[in-house]
Order: structure tokens, then C-alpha cells, then sequence
């Protein structure tokens, strides 16, 4: 949990306005693959998150954000079901599979919460 927590200071703490601490993208990244590759599935979720949302100008990397999403999901991580499902949703990095992203979600949405503003209205109503 230790990279984890690391890691998201590093994607930059911001308070009234302004950054508490200066961005580190690539630290980040580095920090939430090992907390992913360690087995702690929210380390995994929040790695795709770095990859659906990177730094600067750099475009984002779908289909990596997929995969570390499918993985939070399959260690047990309801946010990476979510978002998992989202993206099955929208075809972003896999095929498009409504059906199956909306049965993510809607599973997601029976273990934890059940609100998650995005998307989850499809499923959590």
C-alpha cells in the first residue's frame, strides 16, 4: 500500500487551486505498477488510471488502461470492475461490449459503492 499511497501524492496533491506537491508522472507510474505487479489489486486500478489520464499532451494508452483495469477486477477491486466495464462500454482498448461492460458494473456496483458518477448509472439506478 506504500506505493500506492506514494504514487497518487506524486500524480500531484492540489489544494486551493494550486499543486502541493510537484507532479511526477513517471515516478507515480513506476510506484503503482510495482504496487500492481505486488499483488494489490487498488495499485493496479490506479495504474490504469495513469494510463487513461498521463501527463501533459502525451495521448492516452487505452489499451493499457484496459488491461490493469481487467487485472484490479480480477484480484477483487470493485473500482477496476468499474472501470473495466466502462471501458468495455465504450470500446476503449477492446472490442465494444455493451453487455458485458454493463454486467461489470452493475456486479461492481452489488459489492461496493454504488455511485460512481461517470457511468455508473447505467447499471447502479
Amino acid at each position: 500500500m506504500g506505493c500506492v499511497l506514494q504514487g497518487s501524492v506524486l500524480r500531484g496533491e492540489i489544494r486551493e487551486g494550486k499543486y502541493v506537491v510537484e507532479q511526477d508522472h513517471e515516478k507515480s507510474m513506476k510506484l503503482h505498477k510495482k504496487a500492481c505487479d505486488d499483488g494489490y489489486a487498488p495499485g493496479c486500478a490506479y495504474l490504469g488510471d495513469g494510463y487513461a489520464h498521463p501527463a501533459g499532451d502525451t495521448p492516452p494508452e487505452e489499451e493499457k488502461a484496459y488491461k490493469a483495469y481487467a487485472k484490479a477486477c480480477s484480484m477483487g477491486c470493485q473500482g477496476g470492475c468499474r472501470r473495466q466495464g466502462h471501458y468495455m462500454i465504450l470500446g476503449l482498448g477492446i472490442e465494444a461490449d455493451a453487455k458485458k461492460g454493463k454486467a461489470l458494473i452493475e456486479e461492481a456496483c452489488m459489492k461496493g459503492r454504488p455511485s460512481y458518477p461517470d457511468y455508473a448509472s447505467v447499471a447502479c439506478d
